[in-house]
């Protein structure tokens, strides 16, 4: 009976460490494009962050505690997850700490997201347009 039970528990962790990595393939599936996509047209709006420096500075600030909400109550930010239809909060819940989920600007964010584009060149040259953006590409408050 016993050797039973820890095969039922090693399966639920199996299943459990499944479930974290298909959430994060999820997530780096659905944002990756998602994140270029905001990029690209964040570059071309590039006349609408000139001319409302407040909003864009608003935004920001409520993308960063956003963040840090979601790191800090991860009961509530589970309970969005599956509200909106991504996994079941308990999942969610247990996935949350492992995701990495940071705000970053400036200097970090611009050394982190050149890291990122440079291996998404690397991998697929077309999912970044054939080349990595120009300094002008980083949005930059100072």
């Amino acid at each position: 009976m016993k050797k039973t039970k820890n095969k039922l528990q090693q399966t639920k962790s199996v299943f459990t460490v499944l479930a974290l990595c298909a959430l994060i393939i999820y997530v780096l599936v659905l944002l990756v494009p998602l994140f270029w996509a905001l990029l690209t047209s964040l570059k071309s709006r590039a006349d609408f962050v000139e001319n409302n420096p407040e909003a864009v500075a608003r935004f920001l600030e409520e993308y960063k505690k956003s963040v840090e909400n979601v790191n800090t109550n991860l009961e509530e930010g589970a309970a969005l997850v599956e509200k909106y239809g991504i996994v079941n909060a308990t999942v969610a819940q247990k996935a949350i700490p492992y995701c990495n989920i940071v705000f970053m600007e400036g200097t970090e964010m611009k050394t982190a997201l050149k890291g990122c584009l440079e291996v998404l060149l690397e991998q697929n040259p077309a999912s970044v347009g054939g080349q990595l953006p120009e300094d002008d590409f980083y949005y930059n408050a100072e």
